[in-house]
């Protein structure tokens, strides 16, 4: 059958350098690609990313505020 690769795999690669050109804080990118290209054990991901600062997120609007698209 040949090799093959989940979908998103190269999109992950993809994003992870756009986002370091874009000086982007993208922190579930990181550790998604951390986890496919760096070996980085998937629990220890998860829990850096529940565990992280969320200083300098930005804030969630309040429910029911989202933008409309007309």
């Amino acid at each position: 059958m040949g090799m093959v690769v989940a979908e998103g795999v190269t999109t992950a690669s993809g994003a992870y350098q756009l986002a370091r050109r874009a000086n982007a804080t993208t922190p579930i990118i990181d550790e998604v690609y951390a986890t496919l290209y760096a070996d980085k054990d998937p629990r220890k991901a998860v829990r850096d990313l529940m565990s992280r600062d969320p200083a300098g997120d930005p804030p969630l609007a309040p429910v029911g505020t989202e933008p409309r698209h007309t």
